[in-house]
């Protein structure tokens, strides 16, 4: 695994772009915490509400994205990984690498990962463009490569409510 990561550049870039996948998108800290609740409340049902073992499970997935991304960045020597902010109106959507959001979205990547923001077929007639950083980007697609902290505003027409 070691070996292939330091000498197949071609693995490297896979393994990095699923693993940042798999941590902005599956096991998001909202997924991880709906787990905890739901097991929570499992014992509690049972007499068996194990408080002080679900408070230190809260802490440790509350940093768990960052301590893996430091680590990562580390034994990696990677750039970033740098905080990737989507503001999205309320009565819109766009896809953040492929997943489709409805909400304001969050996430972290390496300067070899991009992110790649895409207004859906059906809100593409009221999508009017994007804010990167305070400057307007045009077009439906958007891919960054970060190399600091980003933010992008997706801006529709007659929607000026964000969540």
């Amino acid at each position: 695994f070691t070996l292939l990561l330091e000498k197949s550049p071609k693995y490297r870039g896979v393994f990095l772009s699923l693993l940042v996948e798999v941590l902005n998108h599956s096991l998001t800290e909202e997924f991880l915490f709906s787990r905890l609740d739901y097991y929570q409340q499992m014992l509690t049902e049972l007499d068996e509400p194990h408080e002080k073992y679900f408070d230190m499970l809260r802490k440790f997935m509350a940093n768990r994205s960052h301590f893996l991304l430091e680590e990562i960045q580390e034994a990696l020597q990677l750039s970033g990984p740098f905080d990737f902010t989507l503001s999205i109106p309320s009565d819109a959507e766009v896809l953040v690498d492929g997943h489709k959001y409805s909400r304001n979205y969050e996430g972290h990547y390496f300067t070899s990962t991009a992110v790649e923001l895409q207004i859906p077929e059906d809100k593409k007639n009221k999508f009017s463009h994007w804010l990167l950083n305070g400057k307007k980007e045009t077009g439906i697609r958007l891919q960054i490569e970060l190399t600091k902290a980003t933010q992008v505003s997706a801006v529709f027409e007659n929607s000026i409510r964000y969540q």
